[in-house]
């Protein structure tokens, strides 16, 4: 069967009324429908087209409103816009004067041209559809079938498959070859009743039922099928049929029995009280427990009014609350009293649900329990209160005590001072508890409950977050004890729950601390790096959205967006849209609003507060509030930490104390590593030796103008002791001079020693050292190359040798005097002699003395000879 023949078989032979809608000049339009759409309107194809589908469904009966014109269109521009299905239901009323529900199905595709279609689908019971017409055009149906939500396959009539879509490929889970080579009995259960529908499609030429289907992994499943019979242009016999798993309508189906079975468990041998009344009160309906709730049948109360059986004291206040039913849908009354027939009094709890406007029903359903037994046991508990409200107030836990057969709550006054409810009642459904929890905790917290409650254990304790009164979410550690009777059922559980948010948020800021630690104690880590992780592990423990670290540059004129988070493709896109924002001054922005005032700056609605420059990309990823937090060391401003959610930030609880003192701690750490940057770059770029020895006599760390003056390598420099370094003359002097200064005595100034180079070379060093610092006592030491000046001091003694000149120098930095040896032999003094400025004017004659110390000054003070 060739492609047009088989789009043209498919089309004609889909038993869904089926149309193509485009999307043109703000309106959808018909451009193509299929036989069965033809036929559910009595209009040829021709008639169809350009026409609103809208306008079509109001010709062939269905009366909608204003509401379900909107509906109808609103589903289709989902579609369209969305690129995917959207389904309603419409109940519309026909001019045949009865409802009609009608499904519609709106699911887009693309043409080759890449223009965007609408396939819509209707279902309903109005139309017969076993009449056939006539269709009038072709369509490239192969491109709908494959976008088509239904299981659609081409067949023989003897089961063979010669085409099945995507959609029958999906709901089987085999391809489209396999689906070929096992057929119709690979994939349907031949002992149900649909094989027999089956039968009567080839006498009929069409068959419409339910079957058992057979999926690869062997899962059977219920479906419905519509299946008709055509000739192709060679005039052979070609079966088309449509399948949907209808598995989530049969279950519907038995909820629906069982919840029927359940009403009338409920209404006739249930222990509450049922009745219907009208707006006024009047009885219409009461279940036969009024017998074993009032003493007194049903037919008693027909007609008669409820107020009349309320005591007295109670009948202002449920009136009063009787008379919200006129704005509100459902209300709950109680406990009141209600007249027993016997002419006492019982304790009655009432839910009434307004169903005046339900044509099954036109009245108020009131369904009420007898609560007198638990009345009377909260007054004969009373005392016992007491002295549990005293144990209550002294302790720092909200207890509670939960009666598992009437699903109610005793809590205790600590709950209440606790999370700051005002309850009337000390009594409450458990839903009271429920409807409070997280709801990402919910899940977790109530199946571990309910699994100990199930179970045969008797302890429970959980960890969660709960919605205090104010709306704001807090950490807290719930436990609780399981009372079971004879039989082992458990009938109450009695427990306590006890705040511990700041508990919690001191075991994160911990948490968060020691991952920021270590975070910047990898000295190789670059600050970019450390803050880039850093903003990442904040958005772990916090759980926030956008993280951003904005950092004050050099010159202190303008912060710039130093790192963020943008794994979230909604961020991607805000940062793309703010791709030039990415500096601020002082008082622009929130940053630099923050830097402004160097507190923290809390915006809800940042979209529409007017410092918020980017406030167009933040209301379209939903950015619901931001906080400024300022990084700040000592006095110095360093930055500010931007933390944003889409969640309501009060009661996400997204600032937590702890982050005031996180920030602190994190200024500290980029303010450290600022300064350690700053002096890595001294240490790398200096002129001069610069290196850090430690007690051991290794150097651990040298600079690269130590290697490019050795010729070694900083591993070679720091794996061998220096000593080895060093010339073998000034290895004694070299040793007692770091033994001096290893101890703490002095530091070195101005010692001069020799290096043997790589080469072999001698390179003088004069160093100079700082104290030992650290728990292992390392030392920072400085040296400069004063290889050329030796050379030159050597040249001169040279030539002083040669003309018995002597010369000394006197270094004012470390107060030291050096005389030359010719200068030595002239004063006649050793070479142990140790000389000072002093001591050697003292050497002229008296009378010339003043003369010397003149020419001394000048040349100290003027530098001039």
């Amino acid at each position: 069967m060739n492609d047009i023949n088989y789009f043209l078989a498919a089309f004609k032979s889909n038993p869904i009324p089926t149309v193509i809608l485009k999307f043109s000049k703000s309106i959808f339009t018909i451009v193509h429908a299929n036989n069965a759409y033809c036929l559910m309107a009595a209009m040829n194809e021709s008639d169809l087209i350009d026409n609103h589908p809208y306008n079509i469904l109001q010709k062939m009966g269905f009366e909608f409103s204003e509401a379900d014109k909107s509906v109808f269109e609103e589903s289709m521009m989902n579609s369209f816009t969305d690129k995917k299905t959207d389904r309603i239901v419409l109940n519309t009323p026909t001019t045949s004067g009865f409802n009609a529900p009608l499904e519609v199905l709106n699911s887009t595709f693309e043409s080759g041209n890449a223009d965007t279609f609408i396939l819509q689908t209707l279902r309903t019971d109005y139309y017969d559809t076993t009449t056939e017409r006539n269709a009038h055009s072709l369509v490239k149906y192969k491109l709908i079938i494959d976008n088509s939500p239904s299981a659609i396959f081409l067949s023989k009539p003897d089961g063979t498959i010669l085409e099945a879509n995507k959609a029958a490929c999906e709901l089987f889970g085999y391809t489209e070859q396999e689906l070929r080579q096992i057929g119709r009995q690979g994939i349907l259960d031949h002992n149900d009743a649909g094989q027999q529908k089956l039968k009567e499609r080839e006498t009929k030429g069409r068959a419409r039922g339910e079957a058992t289907g057979i999926k690869k992994s062997g899962e059977r499943f219920p479906l419905e099928f519509a299946s008709v019979i055509f000739s192709d242009d060679d005039g052979k016999k070609i079966a088309s049929t449509t399948m949907h798993e209808i598995t989530d309508r049969k279950k519907v189906e038995e909820q629906l029995i069982k919840s029927e079975q359940r009403f009338r468990s409920l209404v006739q041998d249930g222990s509450d009280l049922i009745g219907i009344l009208d707006l006024a009160g009047n009885y219409s309906y009461v279940s036969p427990t009024s017998i074993s709730v009032l003493g007194m049948l049903p037919e008693e109360f027909i007609g008669k009014n409820a107020f009349s059986f309320i005591h007295e004291d109670d009948l202002e206040s449920v009136k009063s609350n009787f008379n919200r039913l006129n704005d509100e849908k459902r209300i709950s009354i109680g406990p009141f009293r209600f007249k027993h027939k016997d002419g006492t009094w019982r304790w009655i709890e009432t839910t009434i649900v307004n169903l005046i406007d339900d044509p099954a029903v036109n009245g108020l359903v009131a369904n009420s329990r007898d609560v007198t037994e638990k009345i009377d046991a909260f007054k004969a508990i009373h005392e016992i209160n007491e002295r549990y409200r005293f144990v209550s107030n002294a302790t720092l836990d909200a207890i509670w005590d939960w009666d598992l057969l009437t699903d109610t709550i005793l809590w205790g006054e600590g709950f209440q001072t606790m999370f700051g409810f005002n309850l009337e009642n000390p009594i409450s459904e458990s839903t009271l508890w429920t409807e409070h929890i997280h709801p990402d905790d919910f899940d977790r917290v109530v199946q571990s409950i309910n699994r100990i409650i199930q179970g045969k254990e008797e302890k429970w304790n959980a960890e969660y977050r709960y919605r205090n009164g104010k709306g704001v979410y807090v950490f807290v550690f719930d436990r609780g004890i399981v009372i079971r009777d004879a039989d082992g059922k458990a009938i109450r559980m009695v427990g306590s729950m006890r705040d511990i948010s700041q508990h919690k948020n001191e075991d994160i800021q911990k948490a968060l601390f020691s991952e920021i630690s270590h975070l910047f104690s990898n000295p190789e880590n670059s600050l970019h790096h450390i803050c880039k992780q850093v903003a990442e592990t904040i958005g772990k423990f916090t759980g926030d959205w956008l993280v951003e670290i904005w950092l004050l540059g050099p010159d202190k004129k303008k912060l710039s967006l130093f790192t963020m988070v943008s794994d979230d493709t909604a961020l991607q896109q805000f940062y793309t849209d703010t791709e030039n924002i990415k500096t601020f001054k002082k008082g622009e922005g929130l940053p630099g609003v923050v830097w402004e005032k160097l507190t923290v700056q809390q915006w809800k609605k940042p979209s529409e507060h007017e410092k918020f420059i980017r406030s167009g990309a933040a209301q379209r990823i939903g950015l619901k509030a931001v906080v400024g937090i300022p990084l700040i060391y000592g006095t110095d401003f360093l930055g500010v930490l931007v933390l944003g959610s889409i969640k309501n930030v009060v009661e996400e609880g997204m600032l937590q104390p702890f982050f005031y003192g996180f920030a602190d701690r994190l200024a500290s750490e980029i303010h450290r590593k600022q300064l350690e940057n700053e002096l890595s770059l001294i240490f790398n770029t200096s002129p001069d030796v610069i290196c850090i020895a430690g007690p051991d006599g290794y150097f651990t760390k040298v600079n690269p103008a130590f290697c490019e003056l050795l010729g070694y390598t900083s591993e070679e420099l720091t794996t061998r002791p220096f000593i080895e370094f060093i010339f073998k003359e000034d290895q004694e002097s070299t040793a007692a001079e770091y033994i001096e200064t290893v101890g703490g005595s002095r530091k070195a100034q101005g010692f001069i020693n020799r290096y043997i180079s790589k080469s072999g070379s001698l390179k003088w060093i004069s160093w100079n050292s700082s104290p030992f610092f650290g728990e292992e006592s390392h030392s920072f030491a400085y040296g400069r190359d004063i290889t050329a000046t030796k050379e030159l001091q050597d040249l001169l003694d040279e030539a002083n040798k040669l003309a018995r000149i002597g010369g000394w120098e006197a270094n004012l930095e470390t107060n030291t005097v050096l005389f030359s040896d010719i200068t030595r032999e002239i004063h006649e003094v050793g070479k142990d002699y140790i000389p000072t400025l002093e001591k050697g004017i003292n050497f002229y004659r008296e009378d010339i003395r003043h003369l010397v110390e003149r020419y001394v000054d000048v040349a100290i003070n003027k530098g001039e000879a």
